[in-house]
């Protein structure tokens, strides 16, 4: 069966995440672009005995890019790695001015065009009427009324999609007719407009020259721009009508949440909800999983007997799979409601309001969107800086934005906080709640000192302003919000856990063998021989000798030095040393650790840490000292191997990465001594 394939094209912010979940449902798969870290998604579905291939291209306005996402979106669509047979273009019904300049550019490529307008209840009840009959004859395209929030117009979209690819023809404006007059055009040798855009990239590429060649690209793009915009004036002039309405509830509600004052508030009330709900709504569910996984290693333990793959099993792979399991409730949590932010149009005005005091600090606007989105994870957040045409100010913000609490920094939070901070209520607030925001906002403090210091040490250049685009606020879509989350979740749980499984094992093998076999028989057998000793703690000692002079022992004998001054022990500076790979693993490792040796495998990971005791103290290992100190270092490093690549990418430097690495460990470090020796 062949498979057509589909390309959803559209600006920002019009509902294209919403129908490729609604075509899809579900039957996905992420990857990245070729050569670029950016997520690519791609849908399947089928349709009268047809197969169809949907890829959700990124939103973009026009196809000369601003940025690394519309720049991955226009070449694409200039040169697809896949013949594209059908473009779905989605464009939001109120505001279709604007959306007919995208569409215009690709319909001059001569690609097969279905227009869906989405948003048309938006569109009402702003008074704005559209003769969509009209406007498909002048157009000459297929176009669909949809409503990608409860499915309407799905079924009209997939029947066109079955049609004969190229069966209605294309109107074009032939924009290189308008232009090619122009003096300058003669330097791009181009006889179409496919070899017209791909000549401006080209010359695009060289913009920090500030070539004549672009000063005169310039020049003829905006001679684009006035043509487009008269033909699509021209096409509208008898098509749309627009009629006053009484209110204008998106005004309305602006002026409270970008009041100078009561916006600030509204936004700390908000975060501060997200951290409450994050504990408060998973506790139960987090529980459950935590049982299931002890129960499991426990029946595996007694089922398979004492062999050395038992013991891999229980031991490594599933304690090392659990610390990152558990977390999913969490995790889902956060990226719920995020979603909804980012789905009603908070997100943006987020961005907005936080742009007054960001300046401050020598950043620009440009440079919230980036730190903003380093709370879901700092990998896309640094890419995201490609944005930034300022190369000063974009490098202050690679070098701020990892100090942001990312997803990854989640689980050791919340890991520690519910080993040394008590689970009850101050002031009708959860306590637990109230230091994961404070473990938040101590990243936001980092990241804007940081700004600010940075700043101050390199040359000053021109800002730019901040200019984008408010949407209207909508209703948030419930099948997006299900599949944002799903999607979220899974890919935190196969990339951690790849990492963890292959740690686990490692860790595994490192903490149960030993090249001290002699010296473990002769302590073990002084432990059976003693009477001081009571029975039912003989076996914890054995675990507890055989975990030290092991290989993993030994390696965290030799940093326990480095470490101790924060308070730490050997085990917890192992779980910093393989966290290194991802922070996330510091879960995974430790209960790994915890695990192996011990014959109760079903006591929960959390009380065995709660237990573990420091032998030359005789205190509990984890106190509200040494959990501080662990979330301030974990809450100022950088703790991500993958973040240090992508710097050096971004910044073509590993002098850079190199820098911002020791530069945040040596914060790190000084912050978490600090810590640990003002609450001891």
């Amino acid at each position: 069966m062949n498979t057509y394939n589909i390309a959803l094209v559209g600006n920002p912010n019009t509902g294209k995440s919403s129908l490729f979940n609604i075509l899809t449902n579900l039957n996905q798969k992420i990857g990245n672009y070729h050569g670029v870290t950016v997520d690519k998604k791609e849908g399947f579905f089928k349709h009268k005995d047809k197969s169809f291939s949907i890829l959700d291209l990124p939103g973009l306005y026009s196809l000369y890019p601003n940025n690394i996402t519309e720049e991955i979106a226009a070449k694409y669509i200039l040169k697809p790695a896949k013949k594209i047979d059908k473009i779905i273009f989605i464009a939001d019904a109120s505001n279709i001015k604007r959306n007919l300049f995208l569409l215009s550019q690709i319909r001059d490529l001569g690609y097969d065009i279905i227009l869906c307008l989405n948003m048309v209840d938006l569109m009402k009840s702003k008074g704005i009427k559209i003769n969509i009959k009209h406007l498909e004859e002048k157009l000459g395209i297929d176009i669909v009324e949809i409503n990608a929030k409860t499915g309407k117009g799905i079924n009209d979209i997939k029947e066109l999609i079955s049609k004969d690819v190229n069966k209605r023809s294309a109107n074009p404006i032939d924009i290189i007719y308008k232009i090619k007059e122009d003096e300058n055009y003669k330097d791009l040798e181009a006889s179409n407009y496919k070899e017209f855009i791909t000549a401006v990239l080209n010359q695009e590429s060289q913009r920090s020259n500030e070539t004549p060649i672009y000063r005169n690209i310039k020049k003829i793009l905006s001679k684009e721009a006035i043509e487009r915009y008269k033909y699509i004036n021209d096409i509208l002039d008898d098509i749309i009508s627009e009629e006053k309405v009484k209110s204008n509830f998106t005004g309305v509600l602006d002026n409270i949440l970008l009041h100078k004052v009561w916006g600030y508030l509204i936004f700390l009330i908000v975060l501060f909800t997200i951290f409450q709900a994050i504990y408060t709504w998973s506790s139960y569910p987090m529980d459950i999983i935590d049982q299931a996984f002890s129960d499991l290693s426990g029946f595996l333990s007694a089922n398979m007997g004492d062999n050395t793959l038992s013991n891999l099993i229980t031991e490594g792979i599933i304690p090392g799979i659990a610390g990152v399991v558990i977390f999913v409730p969490q995790i889902a949590i956060l990226f719920f409601i995020i979603t909804i932010i980012e789905d009603i149009g908070y997100m943006d005005r987020i961005v907005f309001i936080m742009n007054r005091i960001m300046r401050i600090f020598g950043l620009n606007g440009k440079s919230l969107i980036p730190i903003i989105s380093g709370i879901a994870c700092a990998i896309p957040a640094i890419m995201a800086c490609r944005n930034i045409e300022d190369n000063r100010i974009r490098n202050i913000t690679i070098m701020a934005l990892p100090f942001m609490t990312c997803s990854a920094r989640l689980p050791v939070y919340v890991v520690i906080i519910g080993l040394v901070i008590p689970d009850k209520e101050v002031i009708g607030m959860n306590l637990q709640g109230i230091v994961l925001l404070c473990m938040y906002l101590l990243g936001v403090v980092f990241t804007v000192a940081a700004s600010l210091v940075i700043s101050k040490f390199s040359k000053k250049t021109k800002s730019s302003p901040l200019i984008f685009e408010l949407p209207s606020y909508k209703l948030p879509n419930i099948r997006n919000l299900f599949y944002s989350v799903v999607e979220k979740s899974k890919v935190f749980v196969i990339n951690a856990g790849k990492i963890i499984f292959a740690l686990s094992i490692i860790i595994w093998f490192l903490s149960s063998y030993s090249p001290n076999n002699d010296i473990i028989e002769k302590e073990i057998s002084h432990i059976n021989l003693s009477n001081d000793i009571k029975e039912e703690d003989k076996q914890s000692k054995i675990a507890s000798i055989k975990l030290e002079h092991s290989y993993m022992g030994i390696m965290g004998k030799y940093i326990e030095p480095i470490v101790a001054p924060l308070g730490y022990d050997w085990k917890i500076g192992i779980a910093l040393l393989a966290s290194i790979s991802a922070r996330e693993v510091f879960v995974g490792t430790i209960s790994t650790i915890y695990s192996v040796g011990q014959e109760d495998n079903e006591t929960l990971i959390r009380d065995k840490m709660k237990n573990e005791i420091n032998p030359k103290t005789g205190k509990a290992v984890y106190n509200i000292a040494v959990g501080m100190s662990l979330m301030v270092f974990y809450a100022l490093s950088m703790q991500c191997i993958s973040t240090i690549a992508i710097v050096r990418r971004e910044t073509k430097s590993w002098k850079f990465a190199t820098l911002q690495f020791v530069f945040m460990t040596l914060i790190a470090y000084i912050f978490s001594f600090l810590t640990y020796n003002i609450l001891i």
